[in-house]
């Protein structure tokens, strides 16, 4: 039994199960969209996957609600898949609604919305990324799936017309498309600068997990997928948690062409992200405040050190590394690896993504506050010599790029 096989027997989703027959290579390509209360935008997403698909496509949609929310959110969702079905129906019967959208886009309308098919309390957009990525692993499997590398994107997003067109390398579990938010609001500007400055203070600290973690810019490979069973079962963040697994078995590439526009409108679907960064931003009067840039030098002088075995630490961050368990996984290390590069293997295995967020919120709590940018110009002054040392002259290059519109 291969990988593939062995995922879906063991950890899939049942709704897997439900796949009629369909003729082999139905569809080249398919992408995965969780959409929770959403309104006509979708119909924007499925246009550009329809513009930029070269041949026929599959858009799997999980439209899903919990069942302890309010009745707005029902009806909304309600709502579009009614106006959904509206279309030819090639194959179907609750809860999976095979569509004939556009002459290269089809749609395979996944119900999780309607009462008896609702979601449980704690359930949320993981699981509706998880079940379309399981269903789209099943139909490549199958063989009606012709690709094996499986796209996700969200509703509030736009693809480009050369969304589909990029190296589908087996080599790769992840590609990861570059993102741009819309240029016309402010605040999502200012949050978006937020993003790629945290990246680019990782790129600068030598984090092997330095690269965005945004579900509506992630494609994957469908066996990388099954090796790290899928996207988990959490209300936000399951990007982060998936890119995190993925980035310690396989290859996660940056593409440089094929690219998403993401919108934002208001929404309470998860307790943190786009819409919330936003909404505080707003309420702030257009001020950002970003880690103090120093943060990513003593990050910097903790990866130096593992990546070395030994050296020199700032005395400050010590305290906080030892809460974390840091050198009590070096001394695991070094006592039961044979070599130095498994020693370095297992720690920046150990010390992920998760850690190193951990390591930076702590720095923030009890070493460098965040540092607030304004929306009117420059950045808000802070010494360049802090506590801990000067802050190097590239990391006040990515800082003070914070106040100029991203690439």
């Amino acid at each position: 039994m291969g990988t593939l096989e062995k995922y879906l027997a063991s950890y899939a989703e049942r709704e897997t199960c439900l796949v009629p027959p369909l003729p082999p290579h139905t569809w080249d390509e398919a992408v995965v969209v969780p959409i929770h209360a959403e309104g006509t935008n979708v119909l924007d997403l499925l246009d550009s996957l329809a513009r930029a698909s070269r041949s026929k496509n599959l858009a799997i949609l999980v439209i899903n609600g919990r069942r302890d929310q309010d009745e707005a959110v029902h009806r909304t969702n309600h709502d579009l898949i009614q106006q959904l079905k509206n279309y030819p129906v090639i194959q179907g019967s609750n809860p999976l609604w095979f569509l004939a959208y556009a002459p290269r886009l089809d749609i395979l309308l996944i119900d999780k919305a309607s009462p008896g098919f609702r979601f449980q309390e704690k359930e949320g957009v993981g699981l509706a990324r998880k079940i379309g990525s399981d269903l789209a692993v099943q139909l490549y499997l199958k063989g009606i799936l012709k690709s094996a590398c499986i796209h996700t994107t969200d509703a509030d997003a736009i693809v480009d017309e050369d969304y589909f067109v990029f190296e589908q390398d087996p080599d790769v579990g992840a590609f990861l498309h570059p993102f741009r938010h819309d240029p016309n609001e402010l605040p999502l500007q200012l949050y978006d600068r937020s993003l790629r400055y945290y990246v680019a203070g990782l790129k600068y600290a030598q984090s092997p997990y330095a690269f965005h973690t945004i579900g509506s810019t992630i494609s994957f490979h469908a066996k990388a997928y099954a090796m790290v069973r899928g996207f988990p079962n959490t209300v936000a963040a399951e990007d982060f948690y998936f890119l995190n697994k993925m980035a310690k078995v396989a290859k996660i590439k940056e593409l440089s062409e094929a690219g998403v526009l993401l919108t934002h409108r208001p929404s309470n679907r998860v307790p943190f992200g786009t819409g919330v960064a936003v909404t505080k931003i707003k309420k702030a009067s257009n001020e950002l405040k970003v880690y103090h840039p120093m943060s990513f030098e003593l990050l910097r002088s903790w990866l130096t050190f593992c990546s070395e075995l030994g050296g020199a630490l700032p005395e400050a961050i010590t305290p906080i590394l030892e809460r974390m368990g840091a050198f009590q996984a070096l001394a695991i290390a070094r006592a039961t690896r044979r070599t130095c590069d498994d020693i370095r293997r297992h720690m920046h295995t150990w010390f992920d993504a998760f850690q190193t967020l951990k390591f930076i919120h702590a720095v923030r709590d009890e070493l460098l506050p965040l540092v607030p940018i304004s929306s009117q110009g420059s950045p808000a002054l802070f010494s360049h010599h802090s506590p801990y040392g000067p802050v190097p002259a590239p990391l006040l290059h990515i800082f003070s790029s914070l106040t100029h519109n991203p690439d």
